[in-house]
């Protein structure tokens, strides 16, 4: 279930599993900046305003009902997807330009990051199977590129789901900015072709810690964002990190962009296995739902908006 703040934002239940209530979590007070710990504090104090949520309208995937958008189209012609394909290319390279300022210290205006959102929000207003499409034959697989197709597919789901324009915009600059942190886990541990040390997944899972430090330089990110970004990679059955957060635990936001990043995982080139087709990438996703790795609507939205299974 998803949650509204007084404020209109939107959230999950308040969690006994953050920053001040677990124990599990000590490493986090270890290796995280006292400004990093401050900062988890303050989103424990924004979950405790949440109440309950009302989606905002329902879309009737049948129709392709879409909320109205001021971009205009993009000029594809004959439905091809070599503009998106390009798109995709070139706000990787300005992500990575902005994180490489972030990793200076040098502040960069949240607006600049939603610039990027809206594009491709904009893509899926007017042109929602070409731009899918051109996602899943895209074929990068650098992290940035990674980040991208994780806030187009994300978006997707938020659409699917019924999502105002505003909050799709804010879930695909989550998943947008949500692993940045990885930019300071040594390649070599990302991408090993071997079986990973449990001291190697530690470090890697510590890159929510560096997306939270990343992100303290990012002007008008609210600590709301910062919250969903921080367990995206929580998962329902509880084997998630880095708080073992489970169901309702997790912010509805999360959860689809959780699904949004298994999906880019799945289908990207990685050294350490082979490629998954978007058919198999979505069977997948089925089956980690159906252990409840992944939460089972976002799992329904992402089939809805590929249109890959027929929906009863």
């Amino acid at each position: 279930m998803n949650y509204r703040v007084s404020d209109g934002s939107v959230g999950s239940t308040p969690s006994p599993h953050f920053i001040g209530y677990s124990g599990r979590c000590a490493w986090i007070h270890k290796f995280a900046s006292d400004w990093a710990v401050e900062s988890l504090e303050r989103i424990d104090k924004i979950a405790s305003q949440w109440e309950p949520l009302t989606p905002v309208h329902v879309v009737d995937s049948s129709k392709r009902v879409m909320p109205r958008y001021v971009f205009p189209p993009a000029p594809l012609e004959n439905g091809r997807c070599e503009f998106i394909d390009a798109s995709i290319q070139s706000a990787s390279a300005t992500l990575a330009e902005y994180v490489t300022d972030l990793c200076r210290k040098t502040t960069v205006n949240v607006t600049l990051l939603s610039q990027i959102v809206r594009q491709f929000y904009s893509f899926l207003v007017n042109h929602w199977d070409e731009t899918l499409m051109a996602s899943a034959q895209y074929a990068g697989s650098s992290l940035y590129e990674k980040a991208v197709l994780t806030s187009i597919y994300a978006s997707a789901i938020a659409v699917e789901c019924g999502y105002s324009s505003a909050d799709v915009v804010d879930i695909g600059l989550c998943a947008l900015i949500g692993d940045i942190g990885m930019n300071r886990v040594s390649a070599e541990k990302r991408e090993t072709e071997r079986m990973q040390s449990p001291s190697e997944y530690r470090e890697i899972h510590r890159h929510v810690l560096h997306t939270l430090e990343l992100s303290r330089h990012i002007a008008g990110l609210s600590d709301k964002l910062r919250a969903v970004c921080l367990q995206i990679h929580e998962r329902p059955n509880g084997a998630g990190y880095p708080y073992s957060l489970e169901n309702e635990q997790i912010h509805g936001w999360a959860q689809a962009i959780a699904v949004a990043d298994a999906y880019t995982a799945m289908t990207s080139n990685q050294r350490y296995r082979k490629q998954l087709i978007p058919f198999a990438a979505m069977q997948s996703l089925i089956m980690l739902s159906n252990r409840r790795a992944l939460g089972c609507r976002f799992v329904g939205a992402m089939i809805k908006a590929t249109s890959l299974f027929p929906i009863v």
